[in-house]
């Protein structure tokens, strides 16, 4: 639906993604939000680590905007005249959200065995991810011949649910003006300053959806 692209559009970042070739020609493709259809796909869920591996939301974001090299594609390359099978991928932010939305891969795959062989299972992942308070994602963006303002944002809130694929509770984090509230259906309750917030998963607990402010400087 159009308007539900629109909609995710004023959330997530548009991503330009450049494809280069052995002999070192870019071959750039246009930059769309993760909502656009039949477009790039920006940053939609980022993949949270199974099995007690470290993680933390800058850390996904790093893998996310990492350089693919050597990447397995078959094509014609016209700078060179060549055919070939492995490239370069380079993820680079051309726009940003004020308010930026990134939702979190909340389940893993799993092999089970099965009569006559194996399957993929999907499970929740409940692997705990760190959640950072602040994102500095300036070294993301795309080069630009004028220098751009930093490109930061700061934590807002935090969507969580509790349970299995098919049914659970969900319940939020979100942070006022000066303080911090827990939001469970129609129970609102204050947190003092001393409560963990911002936990990324626990036994039976994940976090689903990370809503993020733009910092903007200060004029002098």
């Amino acid at each position: 639906m159009d308007w539900q692209r629109q909609c995710n559009a004023l959330f997530e970042l548009d991503v330009q993604l450049t494809r280069t070739c052995e002999c070192q020609a870019p071959r750039a493709l246009a930059a769309h939000a993760a909502g656009d259809e039949g477009g790039i796909a920006g940053v939609k869920r980022l993949r949270v680590l199974p099995n007690g591996q470290p993680n933390s939301v800058k850390a996904s974001l790093r893998r996310e905007f990492g350089v693919t090299e050597n990447l397995e594609y078959n094509f014609h390359c016209n700078a060179c005249n060549q055919d070939r099978h492995h490239l370069t991928e380079t993820r680079r932010i051309e726009a940003a959200p004020e308010l930026l939305r990134l939702q979190l891969n909340p389940v893993r795959v799993v092999q089970r065995e099965i009569e006559g062989g194996m399957e993929n299972e999907t499970v929740p992942n409940y692997n705990p991810i760190q959640i950072n308070e602040h994102l500095d994602l300036t070294e993301y963006l795309e080069p630009q011949q004028v220098p751009v303002a930093p490109l930061k944002y700061r934590l807002q809130s935090v969507l969580y649910h509790g349970g299995g694929n098919s049914r659970g509770h969900y319940w939020a984090l979100v942070r006022g003006p000066q303080d911090a509230y827990r939001v469970s259906d129609r129970q609102v309750d204050k947190l003092d300053h001393k409560s963990r917030l911002w936990v990324g998963g626990s036994r039976g607990t994940r976090a689903i959806i990370l809503m993020y402010h733009r910092v903007h400087q200060k004029r002098p």
